[in-house]
């Protein structure tokens, strides 16, 4: 999840901490959370592998995840 902090200088910046949640029901590419995210939290979609608690990021929401009820998987 990010985070608003402000760094030394009193400068806004988004900082990531771990969230463990609770997942429910799938379908296709969705899949509902019962507990652990609130409805106005900002998550990582991307790139999270790369992260750790505390990490600066820099949001860009140009590239939007699949939101497909019935994926149909391509073999590559």
């Amino acid at each position: 999840m990010v985070h608003n902090e402000k760094d030394a200088k009193g400068v806004d910046q988004h900082v990531v901490r771990q969230q463990f949640v609770t997942t429910g029901a799938s379908r296709g590419d969705q899949v509902s959370i019962l507990k652990g995210v609130a409805a106005k939290d900002v998550v990582v979609t991307a790139g999270q592998l790369k992260l750790h608690n505390g990490s600066v990021v820099k949001i860009d929401n140009a590239v939007r995840p699949a939101d497909d009820r019935s994926p149909a998987p391509q073999d590559r």
